[in-house]
């Protein structure tokens, strides 16, 4: 498995890492990253698995990112990593009941203090042909999901659009490594 960390959001000040830092872990499970600056960032991890929390002072770090001060000891972050990722899928329908493949399909958490630019918590997918969607990986939790038919890259995370959505959203519930079906 490797550790990566990126900044959120870059500090314009800074110079940016022209590659995220990143490092192996041991075999006892344990790694280093050296020399990060101060600033806020997501750890990443790649290997086999989905990396499914961060944890480090009772906080889940993916959710509201890793600070990290010049006198700060932020060792001892806990990663976990899981093979049962989520799975949230369905199909959607006009109201004729054909397949509305000219929609975007919008996913975010029902807890607005959620709503950050590049969560994991916040998804986007477009349908098959057939009216089909598939969004795999999103944490636990209560989340709205609504369909729109114009969107602009990156929309999805302003919370402005993510508030005028809420009416016209249906709520479902996002299990660890569970299947959830809901038709639009």
């Amino acid at each position: 498995t490797t550790i990566s960390i990126a900044p959120i959001p870059q500090n314009p000040q800074l110079p940016a890492f022209s590659t995220s830092p990143q490092t192996s872990v041991d075999a006892d499970g344990n790694f280093t990253l050296p020399g990060i600056r101060p600033g806020r960032y997501i750890l990443r991890a790649s290997g086999p698995g989905t990396l499914k929390s961060a944890m480090w002072n009772g906080q889940d770090t993916l959710d509201v990112g890793l600070e990290v001060t010049a006198d700060t000891d932020v060792s001892g972050v806990e990663l976990t990593m899981t093979d049962r990722p989520s799975t949230l899928s369905g199909t959607i329908t006009n109201a004729d009941g054909k397949p509305a493949m000219d929609t975007t399909i919008v996913v975010a958490p029902t807890n607005s203090g959620l709503w950050r630019n590049g969560s994991r918590r916040i998804a986007t997918t477009r349908p098959t042909t057939d009216g089909r969607y598939v969004i795999r990986g999103l944490p636990a939790g209560e989340y709205s999901l609504a369909a729109v038919t114009d969107i602009e890259t990156g929309e999805q995370f302003d919370p402005e659009f993510l508030r005028a959505l809420v009416g016209a959203s249906v709520t479902v519930t996002i299990t660890d490594g569970g299947t959830t079906t809901q038709g639009l």
